[in-house]
């Protein structure tokens, strides 16, 4: 099965009714909560002991700090993969600098810490295939909802 051409999709998006729409929108919103799974499993997989990033779990407060989610706003859908934040009762604070790296510590005592990516490797991973996921999801939601009247 060939993907839709934009023109096709906005042609059928026209045609169809709510329920079509809605289910073209369901797959949508599929893609993207299977896609921010997965970019979650890659950074957590570079941050464990011989992953890609060269960081060593000591506490897993990194790791477990690491989430990817979906935001929706009308009209439009992001994948978010972030670290940080509040863990276990305490702070993450450290996992900006592991991603792009830069100097800690206090004025006197001052170190520089290598950046060690872990977030933007797996989104770029991921965003690889993304634009054919989506288009195969959507063509194949478009297909089903025109089989089935789309009203």
């Amino acid at each position: 099965m060939s993907t839709l051409t934009p023109a096709e999709f906005a042609r059928a998006m026209r045609r169809l009714g709510g329920t079509g729409r809605a289910s073209v929108s369901a797959a949508v919103s599929k893609v993207a909560r299977n896609t921010s799974l997965y970019a979650e499993r890659v950074a957590k997989e570079a941050v464990t002991l011989g992953g890609s990033s060269g960081l060593r779990v000591r506490t897993g407060l990194l790791r477990s700090s690491i989430a990817g989610r979906v935001l929706q706003d009308p009209g439009s859908m992001s994948v978010v993969l972030s670290a940080g934040g509040r863990r276990r009762g305490r702070d993450v604070v450290y996992a900006r600098i592991h991603e792009l790296g830069g100097e800690a510590g206090r004025v006197s005592a001052r170190v520089r810490i290598p950046a060690r990516p872990y977030l933007r490797p797996a989104i770029d991973k991921v965003g690889e295939r993304l634009p054919e996921r989506m288009g195969k999801a959507v063509t194949a939601a478009v297909r089903a909802a025109e089989r089935g009247g789309g009203s």
